[in-house]
């Protein structure tokens, strides 16, 4: 195990470090890697990563994507927990809280050109 993608967690030689995948979303799509100058809804409102629940739990050289439900994003990132630490692409790191936490607004937080705005 790599310790920089490791973690207290219950998930043994695995990482709860992901990269998700919705449309619209940095890690998005086929073809050419997204560059900074895409992300036009801002860094600090845009989610680069997020510290999953266990059971999204993978080998940390695992190449599968993390897709993410499009109607209901919620359920993967938060799971059964109340709270989702995600890595903004600013380098913030924050604490997403599911009572303040919206489908709506955690999609708009995912993408990176949907030109919402972001109340936190």
């Amino acid at each position: 195990v790599v310790p920089l993608y490791s973690q207290a967690s219950e998930v043994g030689p695995k990482t709860t470090i992901r990269f998700p995948v919705y449309p619209g979303s940095l890690w998005d799509g086929n073809g050419p890697p997204k560059r900074i100058k895409d992300v036009t809804d801002g860094l600090s409102n845009t989610i680069g990563a997020v510290i999953v629940p266990d059971q999204h739990a993978i080998e940390w050289a695992n190449p599968n994507p993390w897709v993410l439900s499009v109607d209901n994003p919620m359920s993967d990132v938060f799971g059964d927990r109340d709270v989702a630490p995600v890595l903004m692409l600013d380098g913030a790191a924050i604490v997403l809280s599911r009572a303040e936490m919206t489908n709506e607004k955690l999609k708009a937080m995912l993408t990176i050109a949907g030109g919402e705005t972001i109340e936190r």
